[in-house]
């Protein structure tokens, strides 16, 4: 079933989350348990951080990890697919590793596998999900919770930020204390955002097809929201054809793709690989007929200090792309719940 049969009745438009604000506000609270964490981590030695994760859990650790990997000099960082983690374990497996896993319900099978095969070798577990009484918390040495059923990626991004920022001060690196100004300022900065956004994300959603393959761009901590709007909310909620790229590989090969019957869509962030978007940018606009820019320079962020967009820019255009997704749903007419296989057959 092709979404696009339904273009013309549509959906209402999701009213953006009433608990959108509380939510992040409570998220922010949970300080204190990141830091509690990062002390217990360092204490006892730990020097390898894997976050682990399926789909949508997978792509709101990439940003926590991208900033780590850039700014540790003691710890070694990875990303890695909860059901690739017990087939291929890092071979430090063990007392020395913090293992965050994330996963929205806490049920997810291969991150509740992953999250006991490791504590079983002794690794230190930090479950990421919606409440503190699910399977994965119950695998886990510590829970950081957010307790939302709809706000759930930029919650997943601010609890990793500030368990990130934990975790380079208890190892001595030196950390900007105004990211603490950032982060309390984005509830609000964010709510704004979308607003600001909407009309544009309207256009977007009315000008993409199911007829022609959506390709989402991105660079650095960015790729998440690529990750998710491509993998999760167009291939898996609105069955289009889509996939996700970063934007240092684009040119070698994959803009070979950039017809007329193809979509392009960039992510760009205010970190330091906004060159890599940059260049993509300046291709496709000689190149392309669908293609589509959403920066995140474009949003006042209010509150967050000049320096420091770049540190948080990534989860503007995540909350952004959740947006867009509800922007298609109700262009569509093709529900963001409706499945053919999750949760509906044996996998």
């Amino acid at each position: 079933m092709s979404s696009e049969k339904t273009l013309n009745t549509g959906l209402p438009l999701r009213p953006i989350e009433p608990d959108f604000v509380p939510t992040l506000r409570g998220v922010l609270e949970k300080q204190a348990i990141a830091q509690r964490i990062a002390r217990d981590a360092i204490r006892d030695g730990v020097t390898d951080i894997v976050f682990v994760g399926c789909g949508g859990s997978y792509s709101s650790s990439i940003h926590a990890a991208t900033f780590l990997e850039a700014r540790s000099t003691r710890l070694t960082i990875r990303n890695i697919n909860a059901a690739e983690f017990q087939s291929l374990p890092p071979a430090r497996l063990g007392p020395k590793m913090l293992v965050v896993a994330s996963s929205h319900s806490g049920g997810t099978p291969e991150t509740v596998a992953a999250a006991k095969f490791a504590r079983e070798r002794g690794a230190r577990l930090v479950a990421v999900s919606r409440d503190d009484d699910n399977p994965l918390v119950n695998a886990s040495h510590y829970s950081l919770s957010y307790g939302s059923e709809r706000t759930v990626t930029s919650s997943k991004q601010i609890l990793l930020a500030q368990l990130g920022q934990a975790l380079l001060e208890e190892t001595g690196e030196a950390v900007d204390p105004a990211i603490r100004t950032a982060l309390e300022a984005l509830p609000a900065a964010l709510l704004t955002a979308q607003e600001q956004a909407d009309p544009k994300l309207a256009g977007i959603a009315r000008q993409l097809s199911a007829e022609r393959p959506t390709y989402v761009v991105s660079s650095g901590p960015n790729m998440g929201a690529a990750f998710s709007l491509s993998l999760c909310y167009f291939m898996e909620m609105q069955w289009m054809n889509a996939s996700n790229i970063d934007a240092g590989d684009y040119l070698h090969g994959p803009f070979e793709m950039l017809t007329d019957n193809a979509s392009l869509i960039v992510f760009q962030g205010e970190d330091a690989t906004r060159p890599l978007t940059e260049r993509v940018i300046r291709f496709a606009g000689r190149h392309g007929t669908h293609v589509f820019v959403i920066d995140s320079r474009d949003l006042p962020l209010d509150g967050v200090p000049e320096h420091l967009r770049g540190e948080v820019s990534a989860i503007a255009l995540g909350v952004l792309g959740t947006r867009l997704a509800d922007h298609r749903e109700a262009a569509t007419g093709h529900s963001l719940d409706e499945r053919r296989y999750m949760h509906k057959v044996e996998y």
